[in-house]
């Protein structure tokens, strides 16, 4: 099962998924939890990758992250811009 981290430094925001190497690849949608609109969409390696979620409206999103033999994996995090 592949872990998601939110991470705040000076060089932006991000997330970063570990994937314990299971798979060759994730794909990640981010939304808002008060609308529901997909904000963001993007592919991870299945090992450890991280990306930018500085386009993100502020508040709560929901993290999915599927595999490619279809587990999906589903989680929360709060993002302040």
């Amino acid at each position: 099962m592949p872990a998601a981290y939110y991470e705040y430094s000076p060089k932006g925001q991000r997330i970063i998924i570990d994937g314990g190497g299971a798979v060759s690849y994730y794909d990640v949608e981010i939304s808002s939890a008060t609308t529901g609109a997909v904000e963001m969409t993007t592919t991870v390696s299945g090992t450890y990758d991280t990306f930018n979620i500085s386009s993100l409206s502020a508040g709560t999103h929901v993290i999915t992250i599927e595999s490619p033999s279809g587990n999906t994996f589903e989680g929360t995090c709060f993002y302040k811009s």
